[in-house]
């Protein structure tokens, strides 16, 4: 039914029929309030060894399972169709691991301009994870990972395809979405564990690409929404070594966000789209 509401009134509504106006509120509220600080909790020394409860496969109930299958089914077909391509296959996965937060943020501001809901903490926080995943991206073009064509074909078509997909799920059941983005970036958490441990001696040959070193270095974004040991671990990379490990770090922030957010809306926190909600 919100679904429905939605598409009615974005085609209805006129300049006529205005809503209460809805202010955020005055105070601020930090760009990650659910995911560095309890990180940071269940972290280790510098970018060797994260200590992250990942989750238990094969438990849950049935929306866990059913995400937890789709994103199996569909890291299977990645495999097959990339192989050893390692750029190539991280180029795909982060052209694709950006698009649900532009998903979200595209409803959470139709919310906002039905006058319906309003979080200020969630648009830091999806956006902040957007800007993060876009620079995942870059890093991995200028590793070479986007220079097959069928490679930008296949990654930027699943993101299209993706991005509706996600607008429709979060419409309809928030949860469900965060759910399934939750395995998503476990998935890629874990597959950046296992290539920094398998491929260190060959990532510790290779320099660290440019726009690493911008973004971990100086990003006011990143460095104001993470924690002191990760902002000078940033300043000094050494090796592309460095550069994958504070990625993997990035994608096991955003699926412990991802769980929180997914609590939240199990909790209803979506039922209650008041214009006064903040």
């Amino acid at each position: 039914m919100r679904l429905v509401a939605a598409i009615v009134c974005a085609l209805l509504i006129s300049p006529a029929c205005s809503f209460s106006p809805v202010k955020f509120p005055a105070k601020s509220v930090s760009i990650y309030p659910r995911t560095r600080s309890f990180v940071a909790q269940e972290t280790t020394e510098g970018v060797a060894a994260p200590v992250i409860k990942e989750p238990i496969p094969g438990t849950g109930g049935p929306m866990e399972l059913f995400a937890e299958n789709l994103v199996d089914t569909l890291k299977s077909g990645i495999n097959v169709i990339y192989g050893d391509r390692h750029w190539a296959r991280f180029y795909a996965l982060e052209t694709v691991a950006r698009v649900p937060y532009f998903s979200y943020l595209s409803v959470l501001h139709l919310y906002e301009t039905l006058g319906w809901f309003r979080k200020e903490e969630y648009l830091k926080l999806h956006f902040a994870e957007s800007w993060n995943e876009m620079h995942h991206l870059l890093i991995m073009e200028e590793l070479g990972g986007a220079k097959g064509l069928f490679d930008r074909f296949f990654a930027q078509h699943a993101a299209v395809v993706y991005y509706f997909l996600v607008v429709l799920v979060y419409l309809i059941k928030p949860e469900l979405a965060y759910t399934i983005n939750k395995k998503v970036e476990w998935h890629a958490y874990k597959t950046y564990k296992d290539f920094c441990v398998s491929e260190e001696s060959m990532l510790k040959s290779m320099p660290v690409p440019k726009v690493a070193q911008l973004y971990y270095g100086s990003d006011e974004l990143f460095q104001s929404g993470t924690t002191p040991e990760r902002v000078k671990i940033g300043a000094n990379l050494q090796t592309l070594f460095d550069v994958m490990c504070n990625i993997r770090d990035d994608e096991a922030e955003h699926a412990v966000s991802m769980e929180k957010c997914q609590q939240e809306a199990k909790e209803g926190v979506f039922e209650k789209l008041d214009p006064s909600a903040t």
